[in-house]
């Protein structure tokens, strides 16, 4: 191994030998037949030694080996990630990369099995409550704790650093609660920040997302009509549709397409990758949704390309399940 690596740095000498040798030739000469010159004579050299002696280090069986595994490696992935690309998903290589780490799904089925823990925990407490109603402390309290878990469950799942929160819809009198669409808007209830997005506003380089923002839902994506009174999200939009679920890797890739439109504002401050999932009861793929959910399971991230669609589909699915049986019983 050490001769390996003094080969390469043989390599690296003879490169900066012949750079500073086109240099000096240059100077007094035709830059082209200097060039020509030094790259003939270097190759020469290294075809006659350097470049002989590490493939033949490289052959020796545990340079093989190493050579052999991380090939394959690299085959698995290019084949995976052309095979995601036919299925209109693209995923990074760090984001393959964490797919393939066991350590890393053992631990999100353990966590999610401590979610439900929690899930049962703060459901039981719900019964010593007086006031139920879903703008109460109490229950606000407890779906702050349910999705700073879930945050951590995604962050697992997906290999990403993501920010988690739950929109509701909300009457006039912002009582909350399962509304028909055209009487209500959307607003953030609770927020689970990325640790990206925590010490960004700690350090003071970002400030607090817009909690008053209100969103309304509308049956054209793109039909943003200058009513300055609420915002549009077209991921927002497309949850209504027969799929009941949004995930986008790259927002500003499908912005400049004209696939997506947000009028949030600054909202390429905080993501560059949304997901987006109904909070309601579990409904058939291609059924319309015909009953106003209690609102939005929303997960973002700063990356790009880090969203397995699978992964992020199943898990970020069962827990916006798990938020609407919760707030079922708190209403």
């Amino acid at each position: 191994m050490i001769q390996f690596f003094n080969n390469c740095l043989r390599i690296i000498r003879g490169l900066l030998i012949s750079v500073t040798g086109i240099v000096t030739l240059s100077q007094g000469g035709n830059l082209y037949e200097a060039i020509k010159r030094q790259s003939f004579e270097l190759s020469a050299s290294l075809f006659k030694a350097d470049v002989y002696q590490i493939v033949r280090n490289t052959l020796d069986k545990s340079h093989l080996v190493a050579f052999v595994a991380i090939f394959a490696i690299w085959v698995i992935l290019f084949g995976y990630r052309a095979y995601l690309v036919e299925k209109h998903s693209r995923l990074s290589y760090m984001g393959l990369l964490s797919l393939l780490n066991p350590l890393r799904a053992w631990k999100t089925i353990d966590m999610m099995h401590n979610y439900h823990h929690l899930f049962h925990e703060k459901k039981n407490q719900m019964k010593g409550f007086a006031d139920l109603r879903i703008g109460s402390d109490n229950v606000k309290r407890s779906i702050e704790a349910l999705t700073n878990n879930a945050r951590q469950v995604l962050s697992c799942a997906l290999g990403v650093d993501v920010s988690v929160h739950v929109k509701l819809f909300e009457r006039d009198d912002l009582e909350g609660g399962c509304v028909s669409l055209e009487d209500s808007l959307l607003k953030a209830y609770v927020r689970s920040s990325s640790r990206r997005e925590t010490k960004a506003r700690q350090s003071g380089k970002l400030r607090a997302r817009r909690n008053e923002e209100l969103f309304k839902i509308v049956s054209n994506d793109f039909c943003a009509d200058g009513d300055l009174s609420y915002k549009i999200n077209s991921g927002y939009n497309y949850v209504f549709s027969m799929e009941h679920y949004w995930i986008c890797n790259n927002l500003r890739k499908q912005e400049e397409c004209g696939c997506f439109e947000n009028t949030s504002t600054d909202w390429q401050d905080y993501y560059n990758s949304l997901a987006v999932f109904l909070i309601s009861a579990p409904m058939e793929i291609g059924v319309p949704v015909t009953e106003c959910p209690f609102g939005l399971f929303i997960v973002d991230s700063h990356e790009v390309g880090r969203f397995d669609r699978k992964r992020l589909k199943y898990v970020g699915g069962y827990l916006a399940h798990r938020l609407h049986d919760f707030f079922d019983v708190s209403v």
